[in-house]
């Protein structure tokens, strides 16, 4: 057993009393037997960004009901959050427990969260999410890495995920992203700690180059909340910027550097951004170019990069919908809006009277892609607003 982890802890957060070691035994075997909803989300707010496959996974959220008698003495290892998803048989828990996996524990705290990244490993036929047929014709090598994130006032979090992206040093996020990557999210909330397990093409082969993890709002909000050195190409977090940003070094082995195979993926990636486009017949599967769509992702990368979103605004969008939202105590807001879309921000870092663009939706075409945009009154209500593109 890889229990490096579970020790250290414990260790650090055992209580004053222990549960009756029997009582726990029943409460988790009750808790395996649960049946657990199971609903297909978006991965970081893009609907469907990358081959909607089971290969790539899409994301999902688990609730378990009822179960609250487990006593919660320290967060989940990167195995319990694999055998919370998909059972103690599943390969990935048995890859977290074994020699190969890699304890981090490192933990960052942004924007009234603490956010930290447990564990990682690499390895083929990992995936938890998949049937035992697809299972059996999985062959590329995926690395895991699970983070348990909660909230720095204490209360209860959201069960909803934040965007959690893979940065290769020295490549452009806008060519190495969750949609290149191949990446699936799965996420639950357990004793008030939100647990997001994320699934991405091999990264050991770029480790001689550096890579990391950064943890954001939304997709897309890595332009502005990470800056690529220019003279190292290592990724840094953005001082002043306004929401999320936790960025983690991955400890890799750089003895598993394949840089010829690492270039030539870098390569595969920049000219699949660069040229493939949607097929004028529409009979081209959709699903596999949505996030290579030179339409929607020059779209999206102008709109997030605006320095002027208002101006942006006017010229290339229209308003879908608006909403006057009151403020929480805790300088939050809740919305949801008509297409089925929720969540909560903070409005710390909100202007008086300027338009926010944060978190953006995508499908399959330019007509579905969604800019959820905020602007603070003064009368401690905030705007919230729908556009798409015109």
């Amino acid at each position: 057993m890889h229990d490096k982890l579970d020790t250290l802890l414990f260790d650090q957060l055992k209580p004053q009393s222990e549960p009756n070691p029997e009582l726990n035994r029943q409460i988790l075997e009750t808790c395996s037997k649960e049946k657990w909803s199971m609903k297909k989300q978006s991965i970081c707010g893009i609907k469907g960004m990358k081959k909607i496959t089971a290969a790539a996974v899409a994301a999902c959220i688990l609730t378990a009901g009822g179960v609250t008698g487990f006593a919660a003495y320290h967060y989940l290892t990167p195995a319990q959050m694999a055998t919370e998803i998909s059972g103690t048989s599943n390969a990935l828990t048995k890859a977290f427990e074994s020699k190969d996996a890699v304890t981090v524990n490192e933990m960052q705290t942004s924007n009234g969260y603490e956010i930290r990244l447990l564990g990682l490993v690499s390895g083929t036929d990992l995936s938890a999410y998949v049937t035992d047929t697809v299972q059996n014709q999985l062959r590329q090598t995926k690395t895991y890495a699970a983070l348990a994130i909660s909230r720095t006032d204490g209360q209860q979090i959201e069960n909803k995920n934040l965007c959690v992206s893979p940065l290769i040093n020295g490549v452009n996020w806008k060519t190495a992203n969750n949609g290149t990557l191949d990446t699936g999210l799965c996420w639950f909330e357990k004793d008030g700690i939100l647990y997001e397990l994320i699934e991405c093409d091999d990264l050991e082969i770029f480790s001689d180059r550096g890579v990391q993890i950064g943890v954001v709002d939304a997709f897309g909000d890595e332009c502005r909340a990470f800056t690529m050195d220019k003279e190292t190409g290592v990724y840094q977090k953005t001082g002043d910027y306004y929401g999320t940003n936790a960025l983690f070094d991955l400890p890799l082995d750089t003895a598993k550097a394949d840089p010829t195979v690492a270039n030539k993926r870098i390569k595969e990636m920049q000219e699949k951004v660069k040229t493939e486009e949607v097929d004028k017949t529409g009979i081209k599967d959709a699903a596999e170019t949505i996030s290579d769509n030179p339409e929607i992702s020059d779209f999206i990368a102008e709109a997030i990069q605006a320095e002027d979103a208002d101006a942006f605004l006017t010229a290339h969008a229209k308003l879908v919908e608006t909403q006057t939202l009151p403020i929480k105590e805790d300088n939050t807001i809740a919305y949801e809006n008509s297409e089925g879309g929720k969540g909560t921000i903070t409005t710390d870092n909100l202007k008086i009277g300027e338009k926010r663009i944060s978190g953006i939706e995508s499908g399959d075409s330019l007509d579905s892609v969604r800019l959820n945009v905020y602007t603070l009154n003064a009368d401690n209500t905030v705007t919230y607003e729908v556009y798409m593109p015109q």
